[in-house]
Parts: structure tokens; sequence; C-alpha cells
């Protein structure tokens, strides 16, 4: 799996600057950058809770199956 540094404080200054400078058009893609990069923190995040509660989940019916024995 790649991974690639996206700096959020640089893109914003960036698109600020771009919009400033009239560049909508790089304002914009400079935007969509940001809100995939978002997107994927998000989905990032949500696969590693899921994955932590599938664990605890497991451990809790590890303990149970041992407790029946």
């Amino acid at each position: 799996m790649n991974y690639v540094l996206v700096n959020f404080e640089q893109l914003s200054m960036e698109t600020l600057e771009a919009m400033d400078d009239g560049n909508l058009s790089k304002a914009n893609d400079l935007l969509i950058v940001m809100e995939h990069a978002s997107k994927v923190i998000i989905e990032k995040i949500n696969d590693h809770r899921l994955n932590r509660v599938s664990m605890f989940q497991s451990m809790k019916v590890y303990k149970y199956r041992k407790a029946l024995r």
C-alpha cells in the first residue's frame, strides 16, 4: 500500500492564493485533493475502529467458550 503525505495547511494556503489570483480551476483541483484525502483518512480511522471492535468481540467469545469448558 502506498502512502502520500498530505499537508493540509500548505494545500489550504495554495488554495487561497489561487483564489486570490483568480485561478479558480487550480483552487477547485486543490479542494478536490483535500476532500479525497479527508475521505481516505476517515475510512482508515473507521476501519481501525472496526478492527478493534471485532478483535474485542472475538476476545469476549473466546473467554465465553473457555468459561463453558
